[in-house]
């Protein structure tokens, strides 16, 4: 519905992963980086490292110019706590864990409509309504003009778009 790009990744998130996400921010517009980590000392340390990295390459390339705000949208303490979330001891041994406080837990611990909830909430919270509902009545008069473009062409080709195979719509 937003059309939002999404990246995905397992575990520490690669170089390539992250250098592929900063391309995909516009230098002419204001951008938001949603993002989602395990609960716990290394998903802390991977979203600081992702805008540590973003930072470097914004600087490098971009004279620190580039408009770009961090979300964290899951998982918080907050969200641990009151999704009841599953925990498990947070592993000591890492030299993250340090200033870690409390128990550890897995992104996927959270359902996909947690998720998707906390993405929406997020989301919604950084566009301006009326444009979006402006944006979106344009689309809709957009996709009805090129429907009606799509028939015309078809009916002067004779097909109908009804009746022929791979044109129902």
């Amino acid at each position: 519905e937003f059309r939002v790009p999404l990246l995905s990744g397992g575990g520490q998130p690669s170089l390539t992963l992250q250098r592929n996400g900063f391309e995909l921010l516009d230098p002419v517009k204001y951008n938001v980086v949603f993002t989602l980590f395990d609960w716990d000392p290394s998903g802390n340390v991977m979203a600081a490292d992702l805008e540590d990295k973003y930072g470097f390459w914004n600087d490098r390339e971009h004279g620190g110019d580039l408009d770009v705000e961090y979300v964290r949208v899951a998982l918080t303490a907050d969200q641990v706590g009151a999704w009841n979330l599953p925990t498990r001891p947070t592993k000591t041994r890492s030299t993250h864990a340090r200033s870690f406080v409390g128990d550890s837990v897995e992104l996927d611990a959270a359902t996909p409509a947690q998720l998707r909830g906390a993405l929406r909430q997020a989301i919604e919270a950084v566009i301006d309504p009326a444009a979006w509902r402006v944006a979106k009545k344009h689309e809709a008069t957009l996709t009805r003009a090129v429907r009606q473009v799509v028939i015309a062409i078809l009916a002067a080709a004779e097909v109908d778009p009804m009746t022929e195979p791979g044109t129902r719509w």
